[in-house]
């Protein structure tokens, strides 16, 4: 958790390609064996992309329709729509990623590292 009082950001300049789309391909790590898979949907229906995470350590691994905007990822989960930007894993909830460079997160600290 981060500390009490001292307001947590990402540094200003991230090594992640801010290119999105095809960039992004590739298999991302979470911790404790979470995991987000950014693969090209090749019938792109219902989605250009497809994701699989797991990032619920409760639940199965699950696939999802996700598009690229910009430097985004987007990616339609159990009825909502969570906006992947590329980040340091300073921007994760949790310090032992606070030493990553090529990170996807949330605005909610869920993070995934390249790298």
């Amino acid at each position: 958790l981060p500390e009490q009082g001292v307001q947590q950001r990402a540094s200003p300049a991230p090594v992640v390609a801010t290119k999105g789309g095809d960039a992004y391909i590739g298999r991302w790590e979470g911790l404790d064996g979470r995991f987000m898979l950014i693969e090209k949907n090749v019938e792109a229906e219902p989605a250009p992309y497809t994701v699989t995470m797991r990032y619920d350590l409760d639940q199965p691994e699950q696939s999802f329709p996700a598009e690229m905007e910009g430097p985004s990822v987007f990616v339609q989960r159990n009825g909502g729509r969570y906006e992947f930007v590329p980040s340091d894993g300073r921007a994760s909830s949790d310090t032992r990623l606070r030493d990553r460079t090529d990170c996807l997160s949330t605005n909610r600290g869920e993070a995934y590292c390249r790298g």
